[in-house]
């Protein structure tokens, strides 16, 4: 078949109106086969000569040559067949790597994407939750982003980040190391995070693997367990159930067993591990947070789980007696138990008790005199407000969000050490909350294209963790600091591969 024959067959078979037409099975069966068919391709790329080996994965890389039009056509092909064969999501799993050979750029992929919320059918949920799977980054197109994600965790098909997922996972875990291992670790942790706010249900598909991985951990003695750092896999795992928590007390229900099993594992290591021998405040902090965070969202299940453990949650109460969460729990406890004395064991009465509000936070009343500070002309007050921040921040980062505009405009200040902590503030701040990190690049892009040479130095140096904390907006920040590296600096050059490096040694 010549390229022009191939041509006329593909504006045929995806004209409009063609789906009434010709059997969809057929069709598709066809479209498939020239897929396959290095005689149709030869000369095109990825297949440069006759003689060179047609693989497996060569498929993968072609694209059909049809426009935004005739890929919905493929569309309605894809979804006539499933209506026909009754097993729409099998049909659709069978079908996705025609379909995805349509998308040819972006422009046919928005177009796509539109057709398919624009058609009012059952089947709309499942094309795009196997397309979302398939091709995360369509994540912003999606009109109902969340609902695709909470359909994504119950579905059991591939996912393409599932292995870089289970990789970042698995090295996150290694944390017996040291020195520049060590760094590269923290590297990846910030890349973890970053894949946990935009795609929360990927991450939620690993829970039973993450539960391995802690479980795995818990027969170490606690002098075991402090040398060899595996109290910072606690807590960044901790961290990044607290970046999926919205979406995984949505979906609870289908990852029940998992969720129960992980917080049954960290109970067992507040017994285990949390003696006054070792300070572990941090931990147990972020812990019983998440368990308030819990009890909010699922007050029942949370009131049983916190009853069955309310020996441990005492303990902890006792050896750390400044966490106020702590006392709020056994307070909330008491309280319900006096209540609810007479009910039964099986179905217990639901306290109303807001155990959130436990936690301390800081009113815009207590943190205006700061944030008016930071907008004066005097370096001095600007230095001590940004020294106090970044104490106070060390362990409560939530505090850093209301100054996050002040941040963003310190970074073009005249004084070298007002700009480089206001750099090392703001990203302390997108690392604890990655979703904002996009809200941040336009700032950090107009130090890059800044006359100042002082600021535009500075922004280079934190380049690295600019690169690897915003995975959204990497291509945006790479080619800024490429131009500025070119045009002012070889240094520039240096910070660019280490930003590089160190993305490609954590996956």
């Amino acid at each position: 078949m010549s390229w022009e024959t191939f041509q006329r067959c593909l504006n045929h078979l995806l004209s409009p109106g063609a789906v009434a037409r010709f059997n969809p099975t057929a069709v598709l069966d066809v479209l498939a086969s020239c897929l396959r068919s290095p005689r149709i391709w030869q000369g095109t790329a990825p297949i440069a000569t006759g003689t060179e080996s047609f693989n497996k994965n060569a498929d993968e890389e072609i694209k059909l040559p049809v426009d935004k039009t005739q890929a919905c056509v493929v569309v309605d092909y894809v979804v006539e067949e499933a209506k026909d064969q009754g097993e729409m999501v099998d049909t659709i799993h069978t079908r996705l790597p025609l379909l995805i050979s349509c998308f040819g750029g972006d422009e046919v992929l928005t177009a796509v994407i539109g057709h398919i919320h624009s058609v009012a059918q059952p089947w709309n949920d499942a094309v795009l939750v196997q397309l979302y799977l398939a091709l995360p980054h369509i994540g912003p197109l999606l009109q109902n982003f969340s609902m695709i994600s909470r359909k994504a965790v119950s579905y059991r098909g591939p996912s393409k980040l599932e292995p870089l997922i289970h990789r970042l996972l698995t090295r996150l875990s290694g944390t017996h190391v040291t020195g520049e291992r060590l760094r590269r670790l923290e590297d990846t942790h910030i890349l973890c995070r970053s894949l946990a706010a935009s795609h929360p249900a990927l991450i939620i598909r690993h829970l039973h693997f993450i539960c391995g991985l802690l479980k795995g951990r818990l027969h170490l003695t606690p002098r075991e367990f402090q040398h060899r750092n595996h109290h910072l896999f606690f807590m960044w795992i901790l961290g990044l159930l607290d970046l999926v928590r919205p979406l995984l007390f949505e979906c609870l229900e289908e990852v029940h067993d998992a969720f129960q099993k992980i917080i049954l594992t960290y109970m067992e290591l507040m017994e285990k591990q949390c003696s006054p021998s070792y300070n572990r405040r941090n931990l147990v902090t972020i812990f019983l947070s998440f368990l308030c965070q819990f009890h909010s969202s699922h007050p029942a299940q949370a009131t049983l789980f916190l009853t069955k453990h309310k020996n441990i949650i005492s303990d902890l109460a006792e050896t750390y007696p400044d966490i106020g969460q702590a006392r709020a729990i056994l307070e909330f406890l008491s309280s319900h138990s006096l209540l609810t004395s007479g009910t039964s064991a099986e179905q217990p009465a639901v306290v109303p008790y807001n155990l959130v509000s436990s936690e301390r936070v800081w009113t815009l009343s207590q943190l205006t005199p700061f944030i008016k500070a930071l907008e004066e002309d005097t370096i001095e007050g600007v230095l001590d407000v940004l020294h106090d921040l970044n104490k106070v921040s060390f362990n409560r980062v939530e505090i850093l969000e209301p100054f996050e505009a002040q941040l963003q405009h310190l970074l073009k200040s005249e004084h070298e050490e007002c700009r480089e902590l206001a750099h090392s503030l703001l990203l302390r701040y997108i690392l604890h909350s990655p979703q904002v990190a996009s809200r941040s690049v336009p700032a950090v892009v107009k130090c890059f294209t800044s006359e100042s040479v002082e600021v535009a130095s500075t922004a280079l140096k934190f380049f690295p963790q600019y690169f690897i904390c915003a995975s959204e907006n990497r291509q945006t920040l790479f080619e800024h600091a490429l131009r500025l590296s070119e045009r002012r600096s070889d240094e520039g050059l240096e910070f660019i591969r280490r930003a590089v490096a160190g993305v490609v040694a954590t996956v």
